[in-house]
């Protein structure tokens, strides 16, 4: 698999982004709040979400507006989920 696009999110949390609409979100701790997410360009693309563990937080609008998104994975660790987080997800529903 190919990256399309990587950078952080948070303090000690990272994103890839790769070719298959697969987005990988990694690293130990919170998410940044977004108005829009450094993903928020590939939205139309992004198909799948694995948080990996360590990760604790999902940010404000994180996923807003991604309508190819059909699934996501959330460990455990995950204990706040912010406001708008998957608002306009019509595949998630």
């Amino acid at each position: 698999m190919k990256y399309v696009i990587n950078g952080s999110c948070g303090n000690n949390v990272n994103f890839s982004f790769y070719s298959d609409g697969k987005l990988v979100i990694s690293g130990s701790g919170n998410m940044n709040n977004f108005q829009y997410s450094p993903w928020y360009n590939q939205k139309d693309c992004i198909t799948s979400v694995d948080i990996k563990n360590g990760v604790t937080s999902i940010g404000e609008c994180a996923f807003q507006q991604h309508k190819k998104l059909v699934s996501i994975n959330i460990p455990n660790e995950v204990d706040y989920i912010g406001k708008n987080a998957f608002d306009s997800c019509s595949e998630l529903m």
